[in-house]
């Protein structure tokens, strides 16, 4: 007879690569998607006790497409409760940001979107149903080691902050593995979790357009996928002001559009740099001894208020974050709405009372980046670019999550 907490799991991935006759996609200025470099998937994990169950659903994509509706979509195929519905994606670049309030598309492009999306939904109700009808008897096991592909991307030149490498300021190069096999030790799932933006193919022109590409994140997960089988969900952790070693940058000057494209050799720097990140996380993986067979599992989820940048002092908080928290025994993941830098990361994870614990970001959507102080008074792209008011987001976070800790019990 199994024990009420016994745990089982199970794991699916589908593609969700945009029909060819979708393309050109819109990327930004007067550069589109105009190929297809890699395939791009959804990937679904289920866990259950005989009490509770929870589902983690991770994007190949630049945010969660129409987080609410998709939420929704997969309550109601599964019959899962929306707050144990964690939803993520890797933000990769090199896909079109379906679905995000804070980038609206014209009509004609979102007739294009709302085509994908029907694909995607499709893909989705797959994943998440072969990975329910999948489940087995399942053991976790956690481990940590470390990637050296990600640097803090805020550089000073000339006194004036620039997106670039910077080895000075705080970058957490911690690589965190959660892994979930079965009885006879098949890998059903590997959860990666790091900070790094995956921006190395960020507008990389080849003739003139770029490609469709799940850029490091995605390429690792299939990587690692095709060597150990299972599923790999790839997460992004405190990544908002963390890059590739090597990456591609676009943006505007006095003299309008640029871009600094790595070209074709972008497609072979990026095979370094994943070849190295799947090798940390290989020799992080085989450290890991799956030895929790039963454990709790408790979602919750909030909704919190930051106040607006330029907002008033007597006018209320506008801008809304949703924070996760999903536990499983002695394992606590923290999800954000938002692109967290570093030093806020750090400091909202310490609420947490688990021994174990990791940030997910672009959690249900994002609201955009969350800056450090530093960022704020050295007028970084992360500050100029966040919707929020300095020094306000971080104690909202810790409270909220200090709430959720301490209603585990509730």
């Amino acid at each position: 007879m199994k024990e009420r907490n016994t745990l089982m799991a199970g794991a699916a991935r589908m593609d969700i690569t945009p029909a060819e006759e979708l393309l050109p996609l819109p990327f930004v200025g007067p550069i589109s998607f105009q190929f297809i470099a890699d395939r791009i998937h959804v990937r679904a994990l289920y866990i259950e006790n005989l009490q509770e169950n929870t589902l983690l659903v991770a994007f190949d994509m630049g945010e969660v497409p129409y987080p609410q509706e998709t939420v929704e979509f997969i309550n109601e195929i599964s019959n899962i409760r929306n707050e144990n519905i964690f939803l993520t994606a890797t933000h990769t670049h090199e896909t079109p940001f379906i679905g995000w309030p804070l980038m609206p598309a014209d009509v004609e492009t979102e007739a294009k979107y709302r085509k994908w999306y029907e694909q995607i939904k499709n893909a989705v109700r797959e994943a998440v149903l072969e990975a329910i009808s999948s489940k087995r008897a399942a053991r976790l096991g956690y481990a940590e080691g470390k990637s050296y592909i990600n640097v803090n991307r805020d550089e000073l030149i000339d006194g004036k902050c620039e997106v670039g490498n910077n080895y000075e300021r705080p970058s957490d190069k911690t690589l965190a593995l959660v892994k979930l096999e079965d009885e006879e030790k098949n890998l059903i799932a590997l959860v990666v979790n790091y900070a790094c933006h995956a921006v190395l193919l960020n507008g990389c022109l080849v003739n003139d357009g770029i490609g469709i590409s799940g850029d490091i994140p995605g390429r690792t997960s299939t990587s690692i996928e095709d060597q150990l089988g299972g599923v790999v969900l790839w997460t992004s952790g405190a990544a908002g002001d963390q890059n590739p070693r090597v990456t591609t940058n676009y943006g505007y000057d006095e003299t309008g559009f640029r871009t600094i494209s790595l070209g074709e050799a972008g497609y072979m720097i990026l095979d370094g740099i994943v070849r190295e990140h799947v090798r940390n996380i290989l020799s992080v993986n085989q450290r890991i001894v799956c030895n929790v067979d039963s454990a709790r599992i408790i979602s919750l989820e909030k909704i919190v208020l930051v106040k607006a940048k330029g907002a008033k002092e007597e006018e209320a908080p506008s801008i809304p974050f949703t924070l996760k928290l999903l536990r499983i025994g002695e394992l606590a993941i923290m999800g954000i709405s938002a692109e967290v830098v570093t030093i806020v990361g750090e400091n909202v994870r310490k609420v947490s009372d688990a021994e174990h614990t990791i940030m997910i970001t672009h959690a249900q959507g994002c609201m955009g980046y969350v800056p450090d102080d530093w960022e704020y008074e050295h007028q970084s792209f992360v500050a100029g670019s966040s919707l929020i008011e300095k020094g306000c987001a971080e104690p909202v976070f810790i409270r909220g999550f200090e709430e959720m800790f301490g209603n585990q019990n509730g």
